[in-house]
């Protein structure tokens, strides 16, 4: 049998191999795509710049050298399963600028999409044999890359039988040697317990030899002659500032306590009350004569409590400022009662101000804040201090403006308007009110036409050129009720359906029907087909419903059908009967040639039913290698609406069955002796394979 299925250079790839050859360069090898083969299964041609019809493209999964054979090279191409909804029939290899390098057709096989209820990833392969395999580069995009089981697989046995790990160093994670050494100075060894062990037990009586020493050590200080003679008091330090750093003490040790609250010696000590802070506040002289205190204009910030002249005690906050030519201060007041006013004071030299803050205690009055009183008139409210125009009129407040329709520009009651918001009588548009206020939205029913999305036509359709129903395999013209008509299963081919069911087909080379087809002109007919009851002399027929009578061909060997259904073969030449059957095709007289039934009667005999289920895959052809006829039986599962389950013998669909989905359905045939067989399906699944052989 000739090779079917191969994989060659095309022209294009051939010449890039032999100039890299040449030139000492590498071919890129980056994507591969697969195509139907315009519906039939192409023969690889060399000269071949693209595949016949291309449905995918995609960057190679891997690519790699044979194992086995060195000069063949291996090019992978994983489909993940929400892509499809295809057959696929062709390869094409692509390098790095889109040539086409290797074309190669393969077993027939349906690409479901995921949303079709069979989504699967399929890997597809490409194998090419290739002379100069130094001219072809072996990189993958590892960003594109979709592992598979059997790379997996190979990886982690790659991994488990290899020993091609680096050894470990002092920055890099690898293998490394156990050692029980105690005295190695190697870095690329590692320590046994053993060795741990060993050098901490050494470690160990180190450590109680060196506190042995260091007690004899302690007592040696003791003796030394480096200690403070007790009777100096410290005099004797040769570095007090060291000796106080030492001992941590700041340079408070060094300063002097205040001698009062009041004491503003720079770098005294302050005491914990000093100017009111973190105690009571010092009371403020009082002014001779006038038995109120006062506020000294170089008076330290801090906290104070003073008598204000004619009125309470009250507190000050002072914050003292030296700069310029004088020093001054500025005080917040606080006054002792709750009807007195908090004020700002500021003092600069013998002069001083205050500013008073404004609360529910001391509340701003009309004045205060340039406001007119409740029950005042505003001399402005009569007249405006500016004059304004309205509608271009002068206006200041003292008289009324008459403003008419032509001061604004618009029309008088009684007028026309040229332009309006608003239609005086409201008109329809396609049947629907409109007076201008507001827009309206005219649908397609509005004006009697059919919706973008579809919808009920009543009247005749003309269409002057092309009418598309659909795609292949969508494609529903409904005729009469919603499950009978025109339907599309296959590219180039139309079903015809009723309630549901397909009852025929026809395409470019075959019309298929499986009722009665009742011509009404049988001119349009051969002389081999005749009306029933009107046959030529000579040539006569009659079936079951009819009168016994005889349909001869060539005026020598006839066959006679009676009216309860018995059949014989009558020899006119010697004007006897060959043989003669009943209706249940029981062998009433004679005896049947063995040319009329050679092969039936080998259906069947030492034969038996095998399940191939495992054997067999949907949209794969096998061919029939035993030598005679047997019988395939396959029970498949619908799983989408409106599928069907097809067995083709050759070019031939020689059994269909069509069921909604979530059903099981079967089809059967007789295959002859070396003839091709399928089983292909729109949606559906094997349950189980069987066939006499």
């Amino acid at each position: 049998m000739a090779q079917k299925y191969k994989a060659v250079l095309t022209k294009i790839g051939a010449a890039k191999i032999a100039a890299a050859t040449a030139g000492g360069t590498k071919i890129n090898l980056t994507q591969m795509a697969v195509g139907d083969g315009g519906g039939t299964l192409p023969t690889p041609d060399p000269a071949q710049t693209k595949l016949i019809n291309e449905k995918h493209r995609a960057a190679l999964n891997k690519v790699i050298v044979d194992p086995k054979h060195k000069n063949y090279l291996v090019a992978e191409l994983v489909i993940p399963p929400e892509i499809g909804g295809f057959w696929m029939r062709e390869l094409g290899l692509y390098d790095e600028v889109g040539a086409l390098i290797a074309v190669s057709n393969m077993a027939e096989s349906y690409k479901p999409l995921l949303s079709e209820g069979s989504g699967r990833a399929q890997t597809l392969r490409m194998v090419v044999i290739v002379s100069a395999m130094d001219t072809v580069n072996l990189l993958i995009d590892s960003s594109t890359v979709l592992a598979t089981q059997e790379y997996v697989d190979d990886k982690l046995l790659e991994h488990e039988q290899s020993r091609r790990h680096p050894d470990a160093t002092l920055k890099e994670k690898g293998f490394t040697q156990l050692s029980s050494a105690t005295n190695s100075t190697s870095e690329a060894l590692a320590a046994t317990p053993k060795a741990v062990k060993a050098a901490y037990d050494k470690a160990a009586e180190a450590d109680k030899n060196a506190k042995i020493a260091n007690d004899n050590a302690g007592k040696a200080n003791d003796n030394a002659n480096t200690r403070l003679e007790k009777n100096k008091n410290l005099s004797d330090l040769t570095n007090k500032p060291k000796a106080r750093k030492n001992l941590e003490l700041g340079t408070a040790a060094t300063s002097n306590v205040q001698t009062s609250q009041t004491d503003s010696t720079l770098g005294a000590v302050m005491l914990v009350p000093a100017f009111g802070l973190g105690g009571t506040a010092p009371r403020l002289p009082a002014v001779a004569g006038t038995g109120y205190d006062y506020i000294p204009t170089n008076l330290p910030t801090g906290f104070y409590t003073h008598q204000v002249a004619g009125g309470p005690f009250c507190h000050t906050v002072t914050l003292r400022q030296d700069g310029g030519a004088a020093t001054s201060n500025r005080h917040f007041i606080i006054p002792a009662q709750p009807s007195d006013k908090i004020a700002m004071r500021w003092d600069s030299g013998s002069a001083f101000s205050y500013q008073y803050f404004y609360t529910d205690k001391n509340k701003p009055t009309a004045t205060d804040v340039g406001a007119l009183p409740s029950n005042g008139n505003a001399v402005s409210a009569t007249k405006l201090a500016t004059a304004r125009k309205i509608a271009g009129k002068e206006f200041d407040g003292t008289s009324d403006v008459v403003i008419s329709a032509s001061d604004v520009g618009a029309l008088p009651s009684n007028g026309n308007a040229v332009s309006a918001t608003k239609l005086a009588t409201a008109r329809k548009i396609a049947g629907k009110p409109f007076n201008g206020t507001a827009d309206i939205a005219i649908s397609a029913g509005d004006v009697g036409a059919l919706p973008a999305t579809g919808g009920t036509l009543n009247g005749n359709l003309a269409v002057k050129y092309q009418l598309q129903v659909g795609s292949v395999g969508s494609g529903v013209l409904n005729i009469g009720d919603a499950n009978s008509g025109l339907r599309s299963s296959t590219e180039g081919q139309v079903d015809l359906f009723a309630n549901g069911r397909m009852y025929g087909y026809w395409n470019a080379t075959e019309l298929a029907f499986s009722g009665r087809i009742i011509p009404t002109d049988y001119a349009n007919f051969d002389a081999r087909y005749q009306a029933k009851g009107n046959y030529a002399n000579g040539d006569t027929f009659y079936d079951t419903a009819e009168n016994t009578g005889v349909r001869t061909r060539d005026k020598k060997f006839l066959i006679s059908v009676g009216a309860s259904g018995t059949m014989g073969f009558w020899n006119e030449a010697k004007q006897q009967f060959v043989f003669w059957v009943d209706s249940d095709g029981k062998l009433l007289k004679g005896i049947v040639p063995a040319a009329l039934v050679s092969g039936l009667a080998e259906i069947g005999v030492n034969q038996t039913w095998r399940d191939v289920t495992k054997q067999r895959a949907l949209n794969t052809v096998y061919t029939n290698t035993s030598g005679k006829p047997i019988f395939v039986s396959v029970t498949g599962k619908e799983q989408q609406q409106k599928s069907f389950i097809e067995f083709w013998i050759g070019a031939v669909r020689a059994s269909t069955y069509y069921k909604d989905a979530n059903s099981d359905a079967a089809v059967s045939a007789i295959v002859p002796a070396g003839a091709a067989y399928k089983v292909a399906t729109i949606g559906g699944a094997i349950i189980n394979w069987a066939e006499l052989s």
